[in-house]
């Protein structure tokens, strides 16, 4: 049975001083709706082995995984975050996103 979780709204830096995800461990899948009149155009993601661990950039074959966004829409969350324990995002401009989350 799958459960879904809001957090909202979720307030993003531009550095790692960006709050973990809560209850990130379980998620399979999520979308982040950038609001109208966001600055945000691009989202980096961190992980850890464990929660309030050392935070990584999350890489993948291609480089550091990134999402391009733009304001006044929803995006699908990457599906290289599928497996890690704790999660954050940074984005190159502080702002504030909702994000919501399928968990298993």
């Amino acid at each position: 049975m799958s459960v879904y979780s809001y957090n909202a709204p979720y307030a993003l830096t531009t550095d790692l001083t960006t709050p973990e995800l809560d209850s990130w461990g379980e998620t399979r899948f999520g979308c982040v709706f950038v609001p109208v009149g966001s600055p945000i155009t691009t989202l980096t993601f961190y992980a850890a082995p464990k929660p309030a661990g050392t935070f990584l950039p999350i890489y993948n074959q291609l480089g550091p995984v990134t999402l391009s966004v733009t304001a006044g829409c929803a995006f699908k969350l990457p599906l290289d975050l599928q497996g890690c324990r704790s999660v954050k995002i940074v984005a190159d401009q502080a702002g504030t996103v909702d994000l919501s989350f399928q968990e298993q």
